[in-house]
């Protein structure tokens, strides 16, 4: 698109987008973030569209139809990808940092039990219960 960036790696696995300088960006401690002088954007389709009208391009939409169809899949697209990498990212990654006898919600000592039948809901995998 002709607009020119400067491409910053944040180690997620590090922890650096949680430190202060990152949650002043995004205080969801998430990335892609984008910065242009003093403005800030942090979700991806919210910086595809910035960066598609900064550089003159009809990939935003050429008419407001076109920009609300281009909304709307933009819109399904990261709700399903939402959903998918969620549970993804907690079966696969999330458990090996996840340790028993520990809550990281609550942060109280306790164990942690399988719910049964709370395979596909992301909060409901594990709950709390309060150790004997």
């Amino acid at each position: 698109m002709g607009v020119d960036i400067e491409r910053v790696n944040v180690d997620l696995f590090k922890g650096e987008s949680h430190t202060p300088e990152f949650l002043e960006l995004n205080p969801h401690g998430l990335s892609p973030v984008m910065v242009d002088g003093d403005f800030v954007l942090y979700e991806s389709a919210a910086i595809n569209l910035y960066f598609a009208e900064k550089a003159g391009s009809d990939l935003a939409g050429a008419t407001t139809r076109e920009r609300y169809e281009i909304l709307q899949w933009m819109f399904w697209s990261g709700e399903q990808w939402r959903v998918f990498a969620t549970l993804t990212f907690d079966e696969r990654i999330g458990k090996r940092f996840s340790r028993p006898g520990t809550c990281s919600r609550c942060r109280h000592a306790r164990t942690m039990e399988r719910r049964p039948g709370a395979a596909h809901w992301r909060r409901g995998l594990w709950r709390c219960v309060r150790a004997e």
